[in-house]
């Protein structure tokens, strides 16, 4: 008898097939018929045992692992979903969208899924329930702390790892392992994370906490229900939110981070300002900007006129609020080398299809690509690159 162990999959019985749950949130099946061609079978939650010999049964039901994932759904919205590990053939560095960001700074973008609870009206990167992506993606964990620590080691300076998902982090269920792991890496000073607070709970928070996180970035962009389930797209509770903001206050760094979008939460900002200071936590406004793949309920002003509205506000509450990098200790550093440059032609190996309609992903030079308008599912194709900033790659067929 073969028994095979799962630390992240969940099996269950669901009639003629076997269901397979993933890191909580991802889901496919595996036929029983098949699991029978291997062997008599028999499941447990993250187990699955075989009549079979040991090499048998794990060459075979890895097969049929692999031809299941290809089918891989993301439980939450439906959408097909991607796992890059590291025999995926997908390098970590390239995306904005999932993996590993260097904008040549102390500060490392740490990138583990994509997809939201949320539907927020201004989403800059067009994530939650009314999204136009087709697909999302999920990373795993050691494949990720291990490409982290070979840039944290290149850059040689101490470094923020700052968990900054295209989404919700918190959706991510090996959140604590991969704080944990990056708090491991040498000149790691600062672990933060960007989060709207919906799942978090005091047991979690404290996990996060204890396993090495510094400070929680929380975004709430409104203290009133109406106004914040208007901007959120949800029933999420403000009071929640408000209970997980003053615990996480007691126990860890707290920064409250709204979005003022102008023409609909202009009246919530003043509040939410005094709100953060009755609990002695910083409060770090954003302006609503207008992105190409982003939401767009409201034109966005002018960052100087952004700016000055903050002015007048620190004046009349007495608090900063014009942040900048030197508030997070965040200093410039050395440049990870691009292998690619705007206007390149390079020859690319095509890995899968892309989050959004006409898209692939692509493997070069120990980068991903997202290649638009790409009518191959796989082999090579020559693209040629169009941008190239921060060694995130996009690029067309050429």
């Amino acid at each position: 008898m073969a028994r095979l162990e799962f630390h992240d999959i969940e099996f269950y019985d669901s009639g003629d097939s076997v269901n397979i749950r993933f890191l909580n949130v991802f889901h496919t099946s595996v036929s029983k018929q098949e699991l029978e061609d291997i062997g008599r079978f028999r499941i447990g939650p993250h187990f699955i045992e075989f009549d079979a010999s040991e090499k048998r049964a794990r060459v075979k039901f890895n097969s049929l692992l692999q031809r299941a994932f290809s089918n891989l759904r993301n439980g939450i919205n439906g959408r097909r979903a991607i796992y890059v590990h590291r025999n995926s053939g997908i390098p970590l560095i390239g995306s904005n969208s999932f993996g590993i960001v260097d904008r040549n700074t102390s500060t490392v973008e740490v990138k583990p899924i994509t997809g939201c609870n949320l539907d927020c009206i201004f989403c800059s990167v067009d994530e939650g329930f009314s999204s136009k992506d087709k697909a999302d993606i999920v990373v795993e964990e050691e494949y990720l702390v291990e490409e982290f620590r070979k840039l944290a080691e290149f850059k040689g300076v101490p470094i923020e790892a700052h968990i900054n998902a295209n989404g919700e982090p918190l959706l991510y269920s090996r959140i604590v392992d991969l704080i944990r792991d990056l708090r491991k890496v040498p000149n790691v000073r600062t672990i933060s994370i960007d989060t709207n607070g919906t799942m978090l709970t005091e047991e979690l928070a404290v996990r996060m906490k204890e396993a090495g996180l510094t400070r929680f970035n929380i975004s709430i962009s409104s203290l009133s229900q109406d106004a914040y389930s208007r901007m959120s797209g949800s029933r999420a509770s403000v009071e929640h939110l408000k209970h997980m903001i003053e615990f996480c206050s007691r126990i860890a760094e707290v920064l409250i981070a709204p979005v003022l979008v102008p023409g609909i939460n202009d009246s919530e900002i003043e509040p939410l300002i005094e709100y953060a200071k009755a609990l002695n936590v910083r409060i770090g406004i954003q302006n609503f900007l207008e992105y190409p793949h982003g939401r767009r309920p409201v034109k966005q002003i002018p960052m100087e006129d952004f700016k000055e509205r903050l002015r007048r506000l620190e004046k009349k509450h007495r608090v900063k609020l014009l942040l900048s990098p030197s508030d997070f200790n965040i200093v410039k550093t050395e440049r990870l080398p691009k292998p690619f440059r705007k206007g390149m032609t390079v020859e690319a190996e095509i890995i899968c299809p892309g989050r959004r309609p006409g898209e692939c992903i692509a493997s070069a030079g120990e980068r991903n690509l997202t290649v638009l308008n790409c009518h191959k599912s796989s082999g090579r194709i020559r693209v040629k690159i169009l941008r190239s900033k921060h060694n995130i790659f996009l690029g067309r067929p050429a």
